[in-house]
């Protein structure tokens, strides 16, 4: 009898210490899996306010897009300069109609504004969507959805003041504008072939007045020009 309890004893004791070090096991195991979601969550939050990405240390949007647009612009410009150049010639000898040669090559000017508009609005698009993916990360801590949710106030500020500044100036007769604000510079595109000092004087007013920024800081881009 006593052989047996001494027998069930120590069967008792190695069952407690195989669920001892199997509790432990599952514990670290977890403990692991925390710090990898936690590093994971971290590298995240890290790649999208990387360098290039939503505030600077002031908390301002940085330029997310200004690059991005610029070159996109540019590109843009410049075929449709090519294509101007290349139709000055040849749509008047196809149609001998000057009024018709200024329309196609006009066509051209606004194809290219509204590629540029279309490059600003999907770059404000995915940056708002990357906020929006840090602030809904249950995983991140409270600042630094603090800091995406201030970020994301900023963009949309920045966005209000584009599309007012837009209004204005359309309200002074530039019909086909385009304006970007990024990093306390602002770029308008203006498509008038007769731009002028006067009618720049006029556009730098409007966006000193609503935005703030300097002169020094607006750059105005006639599409004739490009």
């Amino acid at each position: 009898m006593k052989k047996i309890l001494k027998k069930n004893q120590i069967i008792v004791t190695a069952l407690a210490v195989l669920i001892a070090v199997a509790g432990y096991l599952n514990y670290t195991d977890n403990l692991s899996k925390k710090e990898k979601t936690k590093e994971a969550n971290n590298n995240t939050y890290d790649s999208v306010y990387s360098q290039d990405n939503l505030s600077d240390e002031n908390g301002e949007i940085k330029s997310l897009d200004g690059e991005g647009l610029d070159s996109s612009a540019e590109n843009s410009g410049d075929n449709v300069n090519g294509e101007n150049e290349k139709n000055d010639g040849t749509n008047q000898e196809e149609t001998k109609e000057p009024g018709a040669a200024i329309l196609t090559n006009g066509t051209s000017v606004s194809s290219y504004m509204v590629q540029a508009r279309l490059n600003r609005e999907q770059t404000r698009s995915k940056n708002k969507e990357t906020l929006l993916e840090v602030i809904n990360n249950k995983d991140l801590e409270e600042n630094q959805k603090k800091k995406a949710v201030t970020s994301m106030t900023e963009l949309t500020k920045t966005t209000d003041m584009e599309n007012t500044v837009e209004t204005l100036l359309k309200a002074k007769g530039f019909e086909d504008v385009l304006v970007t604000i990024t990093d306390k510079q602002v770029d308008v595109i203006v498509n008038d072939a007769e731009m002028d000092e006067t009618k720049k004087a006029q556009i730098e007013n409007v966006v000193k007045r609503k935005t703030g920024i300097a002169a020094k800081n607006i750059t105005i881009t006639p599409t004739n020009n490009q």
